[in-house]
Formats: structure tokens, sequence, C-alpha cells
């Protein structure tokens, strides 16, 4: 298979993720910041790698963003964190 066949693929998959959430209602309280994606460089993640990619934002403002951007660097960084105390810090408690 090519990589156009793979990311047409992907993109079918990311428009059943949109209808689920619309199945659920969940519309109003869903979040997400998908990338997926090929790299081009023979080396991964070097500071000039280039990458084919499909990306799909459901964001509603900056903050938003900030706050994904914050749950993935500690979730990243973080092997074996606890997961109640982690919720805490951002503010989120379990119920």
């Amino acid at each position: 298979m090519d990589e156009q066949t793979f990311f047409i693929e992907i993109q079918e998959l990311l428009y059943q993720v949109e209808d689920l959430v619309d199945r659920y209602g969940f519309r109003d309280r869903y979040i997400s910041v998908v990338l997926c994606g090929l790299l081009e460089s023979s080396t991964r993640a070097t500071a000039h790698s280039n990458i084919k990619a499909l990306y799909n934002y459901n964001i509603t403002d900056r903050a938003e963003l900030e706050e994904v951007q914050d749950f993935i660097s500690i979730t990243y960084k973080e092997d074996d964190i606890d997961l109640e105390e982690f919720l805490g810090e951002l503010g989120i408690e379990l119920e």
C-alpha cells in the first residue's frame, strides 16, 4: 500500500471519531488535538524533519490549546504517575 491510501484510511477513521462524538451528544464537551503522520526525514525527530500529516483540532481557544499541551508534556515525561494526583494538578477531580 502507498502513503496516499494510508492517509485516506486515517481520514476515514477521523470522520468516524467525529460521528461518534455527535452520536453520543458530546460535541459541546469534546476536546481533541490529533496529528497522524509520517516523518520524511531519515532520522526521527530532528530539528529539520518534515512531516506529512493529517491533523484535526477540536479546541475552542488558546487556553484549551495550552491545557492540552500541558497535558501532553506532563503525561509524556512521566511514565508512572498517579492519575488522581496528576488530574488534581490540572484541577480535575475523579468522581
